[in-house]
């Protein structure tokens, strides 16, 4: 199986290296940064038509922009043939059906595109097919780019990193060391993330790093941890991030004994859906949900953290990684996975706010995967007729279409679920963060560090030296421009 596994991963990889090359000699991508190519790259998805299949249809609302791969299409102009595009290795790679979802932007910037409908002319064609949301996203910015900064936009600042000084530290992980510091110039406090390239050269993790800074960049919600800035240095490249200074809900809830307080699980439930939910619009897998990746803001509430396991997908992905117990079983065999995977660590999470425990426990990650598969209907639970054990039981289905949110209705499914409903919770009042929540933590400054307990000896250290590989993965690290405020 793992082996399997690995055939799957290298095939994926070169999939992807394929598509890099491709979308670099599209015309209409020109320009566009490297980044965001790979982001586009990551989302394709192969799809196959038949001669006479129409594949655009002139007047339809667009759902997607295609890259012709293999074969021939003809283009019809009100159903008369008005040319051939055939797919040709060596000439720039031909596109369409970008002018139907690009209607609300500037008209000088669609005018340089085709239209009509688009119909399979050979005996197979074999399309490149990105999602409407995942192009829109990156040829707004290439629009935007090319103008003024719009009127209303956020407004913006750059960031220094030589005007960053540390108070102290806020936690510690394998790749990263996360501090608070404080801006000499305007006093404010913030997170800063930083990474030692040499770990993330010698663990391979290169295109991790980029895939979360892409998301950061791409993500704007009050239930997930804000991104301000990136900074390169000879030695480390670093997140500027929203300070969330509440603490995480592992060391809240094992401070104050929260565990099995109907209240509390709600709310923080509530605040996680509608980040996930955020994460899943964009195509995004958040992929690394536990009580240690939600942190409390001054006003208490939950926001997700630590993105280094995110990624943008259309589709199904193979890589096998989060933490064991929060796993969804299609994570554990390798089989493929999509973003229902969080709504399975979504229901793990809720099982140990209300019972204290983890539902799949053991000694060793090979023992918590035979549970994993065994199943939620063997785990313990106190009162299994509850009404939080049965919405448990929903996210936490072993076939992944079968989860309360990924059926009809998505997300709203779990707020009507008879555990939820009783709260009353208004989204829009609770995404204007005018509920009330159920703890604040006392904060008594901006550098009030009481909430948190790191381990400094768990700080990453260098095994050897920084040697530049000589790649270019991290040369657009460096992006000092971000929000002016984060309100």
């Amino acid at each position: 199986r793992e082996a399997l596994h690995g055939v799957k991963r290298a095939q994926l990889q070169r999939k992807i290296e394929d598509y890099t090359t491709l979308l670099r000699r599209v015309e209409m991508l020109e320009g566009t940064p490297e980044a965001d190519i790979q982001q586009l790259a990551d989302a394709l998805v192969e799809v196959v038509f038949r001669r006479g299949e129409y594949i655009v249809r002139q007047g339809e609302v667009g759902k997607a922009f295609f890259i012709l791969y293999q074969g021939t299409v003809s283009v019809e102009a009100k159903g008369a043939e008005s040319t051939r595009l055939v797919a040709d290795p060596d000439k720039g790679p031909e596109f369409f059906g970008e002018l139907t979802l690009l209607q609300d932007l500037p008209r000088w910037w669609t005018a340089r595109w085709r239209t009509g409908s688009v119909v399979a002319a050979s005996a197979t064609v074999v399309a490149l097919v990105l999602d409407r949301e995942v192009f829109l996203r990156v040829v707004r910015r290439a629009a935007a780019a090319a103008l003024e900064a719009p009127a209303g936009a956020e407004a913006t600042r750059v960031y220094r990193r030589d005007q960053l000084e540390e108070v102290g530290l806020l936690g510690c992980g394998r790749f990263a060391k996360v501090s608070l510091v404080r801006c000499s110039e305007t006093r404010q406090t913030f997170a800063l993330k930083s990474l030692l390239k040499a770990r993330i050269v010698e663990q391979k993790q290169e295109q991790n790093v980029r895939m979360e800074k892409m998301i950061l960049k791409t993500t704007h919600s009050p239930f997930l941890v804000r991104l301000l800035a990136t900074f390169r240095s000879e030695r480390y490249l670093d997140f500027l991030l929203e300070a969330a200074l509440g603490g995480d809900l592992l060391t809240i809830y094992g401070r104050h004994d929260f565990y099995g307080s109907a209240e509390h699980a709600r709310f923080y439930v509530a605040c996680v859906l509608c980040g996930l939910e955020h994460l899943h619009e964009r195509h995004i897998i958040y992929r690394d949900l536990k009580l240690e990746n939600v942190l409390l803001d001054a006003r208490g509430y939950a926001k997700l953290t630590d993105f280094g396991l995110a990624k943008f997908v259309i589709g199904h992905t193979y890589t096998r990684c989060g933490t064991p117990d929060y796993m969804a079983p299609e994570i554990a065999t390798g089989a493929g996975h999509t973003s229902a995977v969080d709504w399975w660590s979504l229901g793990v999470l809720m099982y140990a706010l209300m019972e204290g425990a983890l539902p799949f426990d053991a000694p060793n990650s090979c023992l918590i995967f035979w549970k994993v598969e065994r199943g939620i209907e063997h785990a313990r639970f106190g009162d299994a007729s509850a009404p939080w054990a049965d919405l448990v039981r929903e996210l936490c289905k072993k076939e992944p279409s079968e989860r309360l949110p990924v059926r009809a209705g998505g997300a709203r499914g779990v707020f009507e679920h008879a555990w939820l409903v009783v709260a009353g919770y208004d989204r829009a009042a609770l995404g204007r963060r005018e509920v009330p929540a159920p703890y604040k933590p006392i904060i008594t400054g901006p550098e009030d560090l009481r909430h948190f307990d790191p381990d400094s000896s768990e700080a990453p250290q260098e095994s050897k030296p920084y040697e530049d590989p000589g790649t270019g993965w991290d040369a657009d690290f460096e992006d000092p421009r971000g929000p002016a405020s984060l309100d």
